[in-house]
């Protein structure tokens, strides 16, 4: 290398290391391999530091899977909610596959035991006129179908009078109105036997009206207690129970009613399926929640299925949101075979229910 050529260089700040070895010992290659080793490791230097950086600002749940964090679905419970495309009435139901997720542990399937033995009526005529509900304890269920009522009797009441009443099961949160009836007018035995009829409740409040002999009321008592119906009486103690002969979905859970919905099921032409756990169709195993997920999409009809509970292995069934404009077809059958329900229901009912919950549909 010439000596004006690097004078030229030096004037334009490229070549600052000719400041530090002597000329003769410069040539015009070693100008270039160096000068290619420096952006080289300028390039490295910026790497490291951006990685440090995205290191030391990352979240610990950055590297979690998402399905981990809501339950088996990829998107969070608040998330905003798609626009809905236009449904389109034409042939059956099939469902975007979905991307099965491993199933949750659940508790073994087990009956519930069998409730304790019936308590005798106590009779106390010298205290004061007083009834008291002794079974069921106060709190606790009446089933559908023969219950036994039992209470305890203080001062001379000679007959009573039992009654029940309750609110009707809401419809996405808001009351649908309330029922009541008479049990019967009867001489106080300190027990009777109830034909407990199906009720569209959740929960049902008993009344006892005690009575003299002369018809005059002496003191009365009230109890509120959970009902039990008996399509859900030989269920587990954790599952899901849809009735299609009553187009009603309850969730158990630790032996109780934690929720109740009304539903549609298949209307005329179609089909919802019976299932249990263990069972299998033509459209595969069924009988449990194998999945879950915010809003997949029917390819069939362009529906978008909130809420969605994947009943079956193929992902042809599952329990979901329905339509505003279908709301007032819950509680009858109206669907193309999977189980609808009212959108705020359903946003509830899929926070609580896990993946592997067993699922009955009779």
């Amino acid at each position: 290398m010439n000596e004006r050529l690097c004078s030229g260089i030096l004037a334009q700040g490229k070549l600052q290391f000719c400041q530090v070895f002597p000329l003769q010992f410069v040539t015009w290659d070693d100008f270039l391999y160096m000068r290619l080793a420096i952006l080289l490791a300028a390039l490295i230097t910026a790497t490291l530091s951006l990685s440090f950086v995205q290191a030391e600002s990352a979240s610990p749940q950055d590297n979690l899977d998402p399905a981990l964090l809501y339950g088996g679905s990829t998107v969070p419970p608040d998330a905003p909610q798609p626009i809905q495309p236009p449904l389109r009435p034409a042939g059956r139901l099939q469902p975007m596959p979905l991307k099965h997720l491993p199933p949750a542990r659940v508790a073994p399937v087990v009956k519930r035991p069998a409730p304790p033995p019936v308590p005798a009526p106590r009779f106390d005529p010298d205290a004061p006129p007083a009834l008291s509900f002794a079974y069921p304890i106060p709190g606790g269920q009446i089933n559908e179908g023969g219950q036994t009522i039992v209470w305890n009797t203080s001062g001379h009441i000679a007959q009573v009078r039992l009654t029940y009443s309750g609110e009707k099961c809401q419809l996405g949160g808001r009351p649908r109105g309330t029922f009541s009836g008479t049990v019967g007018k009867m001489k106080n035995e300190g027990k009777h036997i109830w034909a407990a009829p199906w009720l569209d409740a959740q929960n049902v409040k008993l009344r006892l009206v005690g009575y003299d002999a002369a018809g005059k009321e002496l003191s009365f008592a009230e109890a509120e207690y959970e009902f039990l119906p008996a399509v859900c009486a030989d269920k587990p103690d954790h599952c899901l129970v849809v009735s299609k002969a009553r187009q009603r979905l309850w969730y158990l859970r630790g032996g109780r009613i934690k929720r109740m919905h009304l539903v549609s099921t298949a209307a005329r032409g179609y089909t919802t399926p019976n299932m249990r756990p263990g069972s299998r169709g033509s459209r595969g195993a069924m009988g449990r929640v194998f999945s879950k997920a915010y809003a997949p999409v029917s390819r069939m009809y362009e529906v978008v299925m909130y809420y969605w509970l994947q009943i079956t292995s193929s992902g042809s069934h599952g329990i979901h949101a329905t339509s505003p404009p279908f709301y007032s077809r819950l509680g009858g059958p109206a669907s193309h075979g999977c189980v609808r329900q009212h959108r705020a229901d359903a946003r509830i009912l899929w926070q609580m229910v896990p993946v592997g919950t067993p699922v009955y549909i009779q």
